[in-house]
């Protein structure tokens, strides 16, 4: 699922449990993702306030380390890429030794009479 249907997906879930959707947002922009920014941080250069409660030295505006953060995503999605093609590579394995079996075994069905 790519980033943006992820993002729509959280926003629908964040809705279809109703209360106020504007304060839903807030809290959703406010929340810090594994990078420990926010999306509201990394637009904006610093925190919103919201109903999450943050120490007040927070709230000053600070960029975040952008050359730190894009390194850090980037090593991330190569990681997860690895761990995606190791299991890949371990799937199709499994699924060629069962039909190698599956072969060896109609193989044997069909030369017996």
């Amino acid at each position: 699922m790519l980033s943006a249907e992820r993002a729509v997906a959280t926003v629908k879930g964040l809705w279809k449990r109703g209360g106020d959707k504007a304060k839903a947002l807030q809290t959703y922009r406010a929340t810090p993702l594994e990078s420990d920014y926010s999306p509201a941080q990394l637009l904006m250069g610093r925190q919103i306030r919201s109903d999450i409660p943050q120490h007040p030295a927070t709230l000053r505006p600070q960029w975040p380390n952008i050359k730190g953060f894009r390194r850090s995503e980037k090593q991330a999605k190569e990681d997860q890429q690895r761990r995606q093609d190791m299991w890949l590579t371990r799937e199709r394995k499994t699924v060629g030794l069962w039909y190698e079996l599956l072969e060896r075994k109609n193989s044997e069905k069909l030369c017996t009479f």
